[in-house]
């Protein structure tokens, strides 16, 4: 998007679907389908993407959203540092959206002021919970399989705390957003609509392929 000079990040959030991009590059790698220069030029290009977010003015302004702009941005610093395999940075990045995310957006009734202002406001409260999902699908991943770790404990806390949070928006779908809201009825299995995936199964299990081997173990 050309800003023309305007120190906003407005736009930084439509590339939220790189992530789809990094689960692709994920399949094609796993099947050797992937161009070796193709995957080096990628590289480099989210190393560049990456870097210009935590230098630029437009890129910190982002980061420094309390909404759903700033959960989007933790997401999309997350994926593009495992797709560098800078498994460390993905993991701060992680924790530090999960960690202040949750605790400046919600309030005790678990409900999203800065959100619950929009005109569509459980689309946007949902919008904002589905980053955090992305997020604890990383820590997740990272930290099941260590035992008698505080870690797991905090991920399936705040896990549980997410997924009371859109039980809560379901009950409270207006008038005007019922006939938008995609399975919200969480009833639809993997219907995947690229701006509004909210259906339980994609929430619980989107996306599924990660830029690292997983164990099914």
């Amino acid at each position: 998007m050309p800003w023309r000079n305007h120190r906003r990040g407005l736009g930084i959030i439509d590339a939220r679907w790189l992530i789809l991009l990094i689960d692709g590059l994920a399949i094609l790698r796993s099947e050797s389908a992937l161009d070796e220069d193709i995957a080096e030029a990628l590289t480099q290009w989210f190393q560049s993407l990456s870097l210009w977010i935590l230098s630029s003015p437009s890129g910190l302004f982002e980061v420094a959203k309390r909404n759903n702009r700033g959960s989007w941005v933790d997401a999309l610093l997350t994926y593009s540092a495992l797709a560098l395999g800078i498994e460390e940075a993905a993991l701060i990045v992680a924790e530090f959206g999960i960690k202040n995310r949750p605790q400046e957006q919600f309030d005790t009734l678990m409900l999203q002021p800065l959100e619950m202002r929009r005109y569509t406001f459980v689309s946007y409260s949902l919008y904002n919970i589905y980053p955090l999902f992305y997020l604890l699908n990383v820590l997740h991943w990272k930290y099941s399989s260590v035992k008698n770790d505080e870690r797991v404990d905090a991920v399936n806390r705040e896990t549980s705390l997410l997924k009371s949070a859109v039980k809560i928006l379901q009950d409270m779908i207006p008038a005007h957003e019922l006939n938008h809201i995609e399975s919200i009825e969480f009833n639809e299995n993997f219907s995947l609509n690229l701006y509004y995936p909210y259906c339980f199964a994609q929430l619980s299990n989107f996306p599924g392929i990660y830029p690292f081997p997983v164990s099914k173990a």
